[in-house]
């Protein structure tokens, strides 16, 4: 939120730079700041609800709303979600989340009105292998195991992986500079789209890791592709899991009165079922 107000100062600072400000609420729109995700197979149990800030007030902390009207609508039916004692979450505790569904939110307070949509992933697990490398240095050796899983949807999707950073040394040999956690977007190949996700990276020095690796199991999350467009939109290099991070332009899915997400997600256990290739 700060850094929203942030960017709100210096659009009016620039616009008006030669004028005096005697309106506080010049240039000014409020908004309601919604933080919203659902997951297959769960009760909704985290819907934030705040406001956007004048760009001209005293940064606080984040100020979050607790009566506001919060509905999500499925196949026609719709489901209040309210906030229990002191928390500020809104709960759904009716609704179960299924994958493959879509679900509408709408939230009023006073006269703000905010609507979103968001259709929760169905993902199919094709399969789930790894690859080794062995890495020879000077003064060591060792290997290098990367994870894999290949999804599969009838729907497009996004998932939370790992990105490997590669580059060319001076003797044009290919080297591994760093990875980082990123978000993918599914690719259409046929009336399916699929994703084969990098999950994990591990080294070790030694050979005694095989039982490890045929008994791996790891959780994956693939969300909706509206969450790719936010991901790559909020800001530039930014690898932390913010949903209010940085970046002056994302894409929110959240609509009228309001900004935000309102993202449905899926979670998959993978675990390895094939040898190396």
């Amino acid at each position: 939120m700060k850094k929203i107000s942030l960017v709100l100062f210096f659009a009016i600072f620039f616009t008006s730079c030669e004028q005096e400000i005697e309106n506080p609420d010049l240039l000014y729109e409020q908004k309601l700041v919604i933080e919203a995700f659902l997951f297959a197979g769960e009760t909704p149990s985290r819907i934030l609800v705040s406001m956007t800030k004048h760009p001209l007030a005293i940064m606080s902390g984040q100020q979050f709303i607790t009566d506001a009207e919060v509905t999500i609508t499925v196949n026609g039916k719709s489901y209040r979600c309210e906030t229990v004692g002191n928390s500020a979450n809104y709960l759904c505790p009716e609704l179960i989340i299924e994958a493959g569904q879509t679900y509408h939110l709408t939230v009023r307070y006073r006269d703000m009105v905010a609507t979103a949509t968001t259709t929760v992933p169905d993902i199919t697990v094709d399969s789930v292998y790894y690859r080794t490398e062995q890495i020879n240095e000077f003064w060591s050796s060792w290997t290098r195991v990367y994870v894999y899983t290949n999804l599969s949807s009838k729907n497009p999707f996004s998932c939370y992986g790992f990105n490997v950073i590669t580059y060319i040394d001076n003797n044009g040999n290919e080297q591994y500079n760093y990875h980082r956690e990123a978000m993918f977007l599914s690719e259409r190949k046929n009336n399916n789209y699929t994703s084969n996700v990098l999950v994990k990276i591990d080294s070790w020095t030694s050979n005694s890791n095989d039982w490890w690796l045929n008994n791996f199991r790891d959780t994956i999350l693939i969300c909706d592709p509206q969450m790719y467009d936010y991901y790559w939109t909020r800001g530039n290099n930014d690898d932390n899991w913010d949903l209010f991070g940085s970046g002056s332009n994302p894409h929110w899915n959240v609509r009228g009165d309001g900004i935000g997400l309102f993202i449905g997600c899926i979670r998959k256990e993978i675990r390895i079922k094939k040898q190396p290739y």
